[in-house]
């Protein structure tokens, strides 16, 4: 839809969601959660190690390469972005053993890279979340995009219904690639991404595989290939779109 808000709507609500903006979590788990688990278990169950790596390593031939590496970082940690192959060249090998990867401090090195390069994490944004009960805009806003969806606007607008969610990617900023609807958000039945500005280069929304239908087993195997951002649009059959402010797209409702 074209100019689903009018500029004034839009920078208000940049400047309503401005004093609440913090650093963007993971829609598919809280990677600070998922970090202090492991560090928890890392020097104390050696159980749980051997079966981390044999998770991790994809075609079972006892090692693991530098894209089963990245794939492990990421479901632990969300660090699909980083290329670990400067760590296989300290440890002068083209694969990661698996008694390397045991004795390995796996937490500490993941705390490290988000130290000096939080840009390579999966997700390198911050958000804001404005209730539309609580914020006026939102709920001009949530009217709207009820309107256009053809749905009750009443069943956004209650203290129960999930916030507005307002994001803003500086820059190196992105989300990778991702589902919205997930065991954390299992009610999401549909997206709709309103964008709000547009004086910036960058900042395109890209859908890697479009029309096609993913089993959940094929879908494991996209996301591999897909998560690290510079991969996003590299399939042929991507779909990527330019933001253009005050449009919306409706992603996902059948």
């Amino acid at each position: 839809s074209s100019d689903l808000l009018e500029r004034e709507s839009a920078l208000g609500l940049v400047a309503a969601a401005e004093p609440h903006l913090a650093r963007s979590g993971v829609v598919s788990g809280d990677p600070e959660e998922a970090n202090l688990q492991l560090a928890a278990a890392w020097n104390h169950n050696q159980e749980q190690k051997q079966l981390l790596f044999d998770k991790a390593d994809i075609d079972s031939d006892g090692t693991l390469s530098n894209q089963e590496a990245r794939r492990f970082l990421s479901d632990w940690f969300n660090m699909a972005n980083h290329n670990h192959a400067h760590l296989l060249s300290a440890l002068e090998t083209e694969k990661l053993q698996q008694e390397d990867f045991v004795r390995f401090d796996w937490p500490e090195y993941v705390k490290a890279i988000r130290r000096k390069w939080p840009h390579l994490a999966n997700r390198f944004s911050e958000q804001a979340w404005l209730p539309p009960h609580v914020h006026p805009l939102a709920a001009d806003v949530v009217k709207r995009a009820a309107d256009l969806l053809g749905v009750p606007a009443e069943s956004f607008l209650g203290p129960r219904s999930e916030p507005l969610q307002v994001v803003r990617y500086s820059r190196k900023g992105h989300y990778a690639c991702h589902t919205d609807a997930t065991e954390a958000y299992p009610s999401r039945r549909a997206t709709l991404e309103i964008f709000l500005t547009d004086d910036f280069s960058g900042g395109e929304l890209t859908f890697p595989y479009v029309g096609r239908n993913i089993s959940d087993d094929e879908w494991e195997e996209v996301k591999t290939q897909c998560l690290p951002a510079r991969h996003c649009g590299a399939s042929t059959e991507a779909l990527t779109l330019k933001p253009k402010a005050g449009d919306a797209i409706e992603i996902g409702r059948a």
